[in-house]
C-alpha cells in the first residue's frame, strides 16, 4: 500500500465535505475497530494523526486473533466451541486442542495456518489482517471506504485515445 494513511484520510475528508456525508458515519471509530480488530483507542489516535506504539509481532497476531474472534462470535451468534469445531474441520489436519489455542489467541499459528484462517474467514488482506502494523491495517480499511466515495481514476491509455484518437 503506497498511499500513506494521512493521504487516505485527506482524500476521505474531501469526499465527506464534497458529498455532504456524515463524518462520524464514514469514519466511525468502533466500526473501523471492528473491521480491523484494532482497539478503538488505537483507531482514534491514528485518525487524529498520532503515532501509536506497535506491539511485537506475536503479541499483535494474538491480540488481533482474540479481537477478531470476539467480533465474529458476536456477529454470527455462534459459540466458541462451534467455531473451534468448524476451524478444525476447515483447516484439517489440525487438532482440536491446537484449533482451540489459536481461536482463543493463546498460540501463534504458523504462516500456513494463518493464511488458511484468513481465507476461511474471507478477511481483507488475508494473513496481513493479523500481522500488519496498526497504521497499515487502518489504512487498508480506509482505502476500501474511499473506493465507495471517490470516483475511480480514469485509465490513462483510454484518456489518450479519447483525446488523440
Amino acid at each position: 500500500m503506497n498511499t500513506p494513511v494521512s493521504e487516505t484520510l485527506r482524500r476521505l475528508e474531501a469526499q465527506i465535505e464534497a458529498q455532504g456525508l456524515e463524518r462520524h458515519t464514514i469514519l466511525n471509530p468502533q466500526t473501523l475497530a471492528d473491521k480491523t480488530s484494532l482497539p478503538v483507542d488505537t483507531v482514534l489516535a491514528l485518525l487524529r494523526g498520532e503515532e501509536v506504539p506497535e506491539r511485537e509481532f506475536n503479541e499483535r497476531v494474538l491480540a488481533r486473533m482474540k479481537a477478531f474472534v470476539a467480533y465474529h462470535l458476536a456477529e454470527t451468534q455462534r459459540t466458541e466451541a462451534q467455531l473451534i469445531g468448524e476451524v478444525q474441520v476447515a483447516l484439517h489436519p489440525i487438532s482440536r486442542p491446537w484449533a482451540r489455542s489459536v481461536i482463543r489467541g493463546e498460540k501463534v499459528p504458523n504462516s500456513k495456518t494463518l493464511h488458511e484462517l484468513a481465507v476461511y474467514f474471507e478477511l481483507d488482506g488475508q494473513e496481513t489482517y493479523f500481522t500488519s502494523l496498526a497504521v497499515d491495517a487502518l489504512n487498508r480499511a480506509l482505502q476500501r471506504i474511499l473506493l465507495r466515495y471517490e470516483p475511480p481514476e480514469r485509465d490513462p491509455i483510454e484518456a489518450l485515445m479519447d483525446r488523440y484518437g
